[in-house]
């Protein structure tokens, strides 16, 4: 199978480089195509003006100044590459969770999204970081994504590749045998806006500030859930140590009611 790679967190990451190499030795072709730098949150944004750098690090492994995105859309429509016939697309390997609405943000979920627009079957694969801030288990990923790769190919062909990706969530100290079809649940992300402190830039006018972001814990919002939906949410089954799989519509959805 020929599997392109991408990521948001940048062509060097960690997770990236570890699920190449695991894809080569399992006897896939791959070809990496990532973002130059850390793109993390860049949602579906794309570049449409300027030009963007193409640079080679090494055989089939590129980076490209631009998002998520982007390097799909350039694989798409360049003829940098016209050899390698892409059978799917994996975004990944994310360092943190992807959860319920942090597709909403996420480039991970966008390039994979983005793949799916295009007729590519995708798949978003990201891992938890532990509490104290230890590293993501790629390995545990890894495996589970080599044990069921068939499975999961003919599981997005079955319900359309155009229609859908798929997004996949490792908890951290999980199981490959332990994973669930999940839905989605609105996140309580109770983040904050704050005047920055002890910062060294001088502001002439007093109507401007320095602000920084500050990140609080992450939660399922209850009140915004949809009580109809009686499967596990994503969340959810994270939190109980068990690999989330999603299917998530490519293409926004719309409800002509009033």
């Amino acid at each position: 199978m020929n599997i392109l790679i991408t990521n948001d967190d940048g062509y060097d990451a960690a997770g990236i480089k570890a699920l190449r190499m695991a894809l080569e030795s399992a006897g896939h072709g791959v070809l990496e195509l990532a973002p130059s730098a850390n793109q993390s949150a860049k949602s579906h944004s794309i570049r449409i003006s300027g030009n963007m750098e193409l640079q080679k690090h090494e055989e089939m492994v590129y980076s490209i100044d631009g998002t998520p995105a982007d390097t799909v859309v350039f694989y798409d429509t360049s003829d940098y590459f016209p050899d390698f016939k892409a059978d799917l697309v994996v975004s990944g390997i994310n360092n943190g969770l992807n959860v319920s609405s942090d597709i909403i943000y996420s480039g991970t979920c966008a390039a994979a999204r983005e793949a799916s627009l295009r007729g590519h079957p995708a798949i978003a694969l990201s891992c938890q970081v532990g509490k104290d801030g230890t590293v993501a288990d790629y390995e545990l990923a890894i495996r589970f994504l080599l044990a069921n790769l068939d499975t999961l190919c003919d599981a997005l062909k079955r319900k359309g590749a155009r229609n859908f990706f798929l997004n996949i969530n490792v908890p951290f100290g999980g199981s490959e045998d332990r994973f669930e079809y999940a839905s989605l649940s609105p996140l309580d992300y109770s983040d904050i806006m704050s005047e920055a402190e002890n910062t060294d830039a001088v502001l002439e006018n007093s109507e401007r500030f320095v602000v920084q972001f500050l990140h609080n814990e992450t939660k399922v919002n209850e009140s915004l859930r949809n009580k109809k939906i009686r499967e596990v949410c994503d969340m959810d089954a994270v939190h109980r140590g068990i690999i989330s799989v999603s299917f998530i519509r490519s293409f926004p959805s719309w409800d002509n009611s009033l």
